[in-house]
């Protein structure tokens, strides 16, 4: 097997949507909110410096350093909860997804004609089953929250 890229056919496109991404849609989009979450309250200590500066500092208003505080506290925290549920909830699925990939390009190769097996060296076909279906916890896990994430900061700063 090559190096080379491989263009992502249509047909290839609709099977990952329709038999990977949709039936897990309810849990993608709850991933999608807690980045929202976790994305938004990122942002909270960058923008709180503006007040810091104007208010608490050159104003010399000391009741809105406690609100600030208060309020990076809370965004800190916000940003705590949802990054660990979405590494919980993403990579427990991820998991799952991966090792009912697994178990089907298992039973294929299963039921392939022993012709392919004289064929094929051993070592191969291992690391198609194992190795090609790690592609997958990129699509529900890490690929998605930085595709959304990034999206988002990039939008919102």
């Amino acid at each position: 097997m090559d190096n080379k890229r491989k263009k992502i056919s249509v047909a290839s496109l609709r099977y990952v949507l329709r038999e990977i991404m949709w039936p897990r849609r309810k849990l993608i989009l709850l991933g999608i909110i807690l980045i929202i979450f976790n994305r938004m309250s990122g942002l909270v200590l960058p923008a709180s410096t503006q007040y810091l500066v104007d208010n608490v500092i050159m104003g010399g208003d000391m009741e809105m350093l406690y609100w600030l505080l208060g309020g990076v506290g809370l965004a800190v925290l916000i940003q705590a909860v949802t990054s660990y549920s979405l590494t919980m909830l993403l990579s427990v699925e991820a998991q799952h997804l991966i090792a009912s990939l697994r178990s089907q390009v298992q039973k294929h190769v299963l039921r392939l004609p022993v012709r392919i097996f004289d064929n094929t060296k051993s070592g191969e076909l291992v690391s198609r089953i194992m190795d090609d279906v790690e592609g997958v916890r990129n699509l529900v896990g890490t690929g998605l929250v930085q595709l959304v994430g990034g999206t988002i900061t990039a939008v919102v700063a």
